[in-house]
């Protein structure tokens, strides 16, 4: 489930232990330019977006969700 990628890193979480080793988790992933809570909001965005494509959302992709994908592969090709 592609919420496994969003919640290890997410410090406002309400799993009380995965929030606790949150700190942990981003720091492992050696970023320091990159905003926490920023990247977060946006892989979370890209799980909803992948959630309507893999669950054959009948409606076709919004361009602004093909933008936000866009701006978040953009974002990864930074670190």
């Amino acid at each position: 489930m592609f919420n496994g990628y969003v919640k290890p890193l997410d410090g406002e979480q309400q799993n009380p232990d995965l929030r606790a080793r949150s700190d942990v988790n981003w720091a492992a992933l050696g970023w320091p330019g990159v905003d926490r809570v920023q990247f977060v909001r946006q892989l979370d965005r890209v799980r909803v977006i992948r959630n309507g494509i893999a669950h054959f959302d009948v409606e076709p992709m919004a361009a602004r969700s093909t933008e936000e994908l866009r701006e978040f592969v953009g974002l990864r090709q930074l670190t």
